[in-house]
């Protein structure tokens, strides 16, 4: 379990592998947990016992940035359609599961999480990041292999 995965510890070697940071430094909830959006609800609220499906939300937040090119709203519909109606039902889904509210609802692993991308983007084709406007011209990036490179990381860790 690495309890504190954000943007700031996912790093990228020469190859552009990406590797994380500061493992196992974020055990316990405290002052530091309130606000940050990767932070699960049960490790926000008291330091409640954490364990993979800490990092399976972690990863939600981070697959719902990368695709809607900003955070989650905190205490709402977690719904990445609700800014990105383009997003197959399908990946939607499985960001919604691994952020769900309670540990139960989540995937159990990073390599569930992994799977159940893979399933998806198979069933409905390529996947674009957030369009991005460079030089005046609109570009979408293709994400697939860059986000299961990421969970596969996370899932080797566990």
């Amino acid at each position: 379990v690495h309890g504190n995965l954000k943007p700031s510890n996912i790093l990228f070697d020469s190859s552009g592998q990406p590797l994380l940071a500061d493992m196992g430094v974020f055990h316990n909830a405290g002052f530091a947990a309130r606000n940050n959006v990767y932070i699960s609800p049960e490790q926000e609220a008291r330091g409640a016992p954490v364990d993979g499906r800490t990092d399976v939300y972690a990863l939600g937040v981070l697959l719902y940035e990368m695709l809607v090119a900003g955070p989650p709203p905190v205490g709402a519909d977690p719904s990445p359609r609700l800014k990105r109606a383009d997003l197959p039902v399908g990946v939607v889904n499985v960001i919604r599961q691994a952020m769900a509210p309670y540990p139960e609802g989540r995937f159990a692993w990073a390599g569930d999480l992994h799977d159940a991308l893979a399933a998806a983007l198979a069933s409905e084709g390529e996947l674009r990041a957030t369009p991005e406007v460079v030089g005046g011209t609109l570009h979408h990036t293709t994400v697939p292999a860059e986000l299961e490179e990421a969970i596969l990381v996370q899932a080797e860790h566990e």
